[in-house]
């Protein structure tokens, strides 16, 4: 267990009292967040054509993605401080130019300089909260992944909250709140003690025969997958359903709720029984979820089926960090997330770019249904490579 190169060795029994990485990583993913809600609202005060809008949409996960597959193993040799600075430092510009922006091309543009902070602000708290050792990492990651995951899912009602302000305060509110907590941040990521190791883009290759990293990275895609679905679409079917931006606003924070409270002990769980018995469960669960979302045209149906498929993700995401860092160890932890990251990050990209099409072609009742089956025959394929990597 060594201390990171561009770190001071913690005092000895100092440790972090508050989780200020996750609540950091809360309020950038709530920036990221809260577009979607806004989308239709984007679409009218400046004329942006489906397209554009799948394009907003998509343009941060695909600058996450590069950011993270290239910038990964800095982490790994232990260069936290220096990565997760630069993120919070590119997010809180990107929030900043959100704000103003008031053209298709400036607003794809501050999307995606987003997501290159969130991503490589991640890429170092990961590291860092994984720290040195792979016991209770179970726990660790969940409860980031449950602060992550949260700011994507409650960006959106945050975001309907402050738009009566101005087009203006989603995106500014939450960069602001960022700069504030940004010098509690550094010092958390200054004080980090992990596992460093020499690790390159061929080790993250070879990461990717394992047959268990494969089945985890099927799952990553089926989850992130219906995040780009979900975020791209929801403000648009709920507002067909007659729904304004406070009731949406409402259900989306019900349907976030368990994402809040449970990734945590689940991972915890996790731990106990395997991560591939959690990760059977949560998909079920999800997969009733998905497919409630277009058997049931209606706000109370988004509001039960949504909270089925918070409540499988719960068990899903700490799920497969789990076995990943199982499979990496702890010095190899950041390349090991990273990988399946971007292969999340890769789906998500896709759909939300294409949910908006598919929605005015097929409908809320085929664009649902149809991508419920796709994540049984997805999830169900990673579940038996995870298996069959557990037997080799």
């Amino acid at each position: 267990m060594v201390a990171t190169p561009d770190i001071a060795p913690p005092e000895r029994g100092r440790t972090r009292t508050w989780p200020i990485l996750e609540i950091t990583s809360f309020f950038l993913t709530v920036n990221a967040g809260v577009v979607f809600v806004l989308l239709e609202d984007l679409r009218e005060a400046y004329g942006l054509s489906d397209t554009e809008v799948g394009l907003i949409a998509s343009s941060g996960f695909v600058a996450a993605l590069v950011v993270t597959l290239a910038l990964a193993p800095l982490a790994d040799r232990g260069h936290v401080v220096s990565t997760g600075a630069g993120g919070l430092a590119v997010s809180i510009i990107a929030g900043v130019w959100f704000a103003i922006a008031d053209a298709a091309w400036s607003l794809i543009l501050a999307r995606g300089l987003l997501g290159v902070g969130i991503g490589l602000f991640a890429v170092a708290a990961r590291k860092a909260i994984v720290g040195a050792e792979v016991g209770g990492s179970g726990q660790r990651m969940g409860r980031y992944l449950s602060f992550v995951v949260a700011g994507f899912l409650l960006g959106p009602p945050l975001g309907a909250l402050l738009e009566p302000i101005g087009l203006w305060a989603p995106f500014l509110v939450p960069a602001a709140i960022v700069a504030l907590l940004s010098p509690w941040t550094m010092g958390a990521l200054r004080r980090a003690v992990v596992s460093v190791s020499e690790p390159s883009h061929g080790d993250m290759v070879r990461l990717i025969g394992d047959p268990v990293i494969q089945g985890a990275a099927l799952l990553q895609i089926v989850i992130f997958g219906w995040i780009g679905v979900f975020d791209s679409t929801i403000d648009r079917h709920l507002t067909s359903l007659g729904v304004g931006n406070l009731g949406t606003a409402a259900i989306l924070l019900v349907i976030g709720a368990p994402l809040v409270v449970l990734p945590a002990p689940m991972g915890a769980w996790a731990e106990k029984v395997g991560a591939r018995r959690a990760v059977g469960i949560g998909l079920v669960i999800a997969a009733c979820g998905y497919l409630g979302f277009g058997l049931f045209i209606a706000w109370a149906a988004v509001l039960v089926a949504g909270v089925f498929n918070t409540v499988g993700e719960s068990f899903m995401f700490p799920g497969l960090q789990l076995a990943a860092v199982q499979r990496t160890g702890a010095e190899r932890s950041a390349i090991g997330q990273t990988l399946l990251e971007a292969v999340g990050t890769s789906a998500a990209a896709v759909t939300s770019l294409l949910g908006p099409a598919a929605l005015t072609e097929f409908g809320p009742r085929g664009l649902y249904v149809g991508y419920a089956v796709a994540a049984a025959i997805l999830g169900g394929l990673g579940v038996h490579r995870m298996r069959a990597g557990e037997a080799a």
